[in-house]
């Protein structure tokens, strides 16, 4: 009786198991689908932009180009869908463009702020603290963070 109970039990969750599985991939391949041609236009759009006008968005006397340097690439990362270099402009909104929302900017800027020698305390004292919403913003963040010692 248990057994059989138990195997039962096992089905049920094989069968749930299977069409969260598939529900995944007809909603999900569908926006990694659409995803890919909306990057790509924007590639299209961009096209000649590199670190360098991005980098000349910054007042590069007062923010640290490693933090600079970080951003795009950690940016760029983020826009896998089998693009390479895509182009980042400051004004890019991390949500919208990027799909970044509060959680992953979080252990985004987090991790970035690691790359770029930045601590990651007193987060509240940064006076973008709870206003990042472009990479401009995000890179702007960080060089507000202090230096990390060693």
């Amino acid at each position: 009786m248990l057994f059989d109970f138990l195997v039962w039990l096992v089905k049920a969750l094989a069968s749930y198991l299977a069409i969260i599985i598939v529900f995944a991939i007809v909603v999900g391949l569908p926006i990694a689908i659409f995803d890919h041609f909306r990057f790509k236009r924007l590639v299209r759009k961009r096209a000649g932009l590199s670190i360098c006008q991005f980098a000349r968005s910054f007042d590069c006397r007062h923010v640290d180009t490693r933090i600079i340097r970080a951003v795009y690439e950690a940016l760029q990362g983020w826009t896998s869908f089998g693009i390479k270099q895509f182009p980042i402009m400051a004004v890019d909104d991390l949500n919208k463009v990027y799909g970044l929302k509060d959680e992953d900017l979080d252990d985004f800027a987090e991790n970035l702020a690691q790359a770029a020698k930045r601590g990651w305390t007193d987060l509240e004292r940064n006076p973008l603290y709870g206003k990042v919403t472009t990479a401009k913003d995000l890179v702007l963040f960080l060089n507000f963070q202090p230096k990390q010692t060693g």
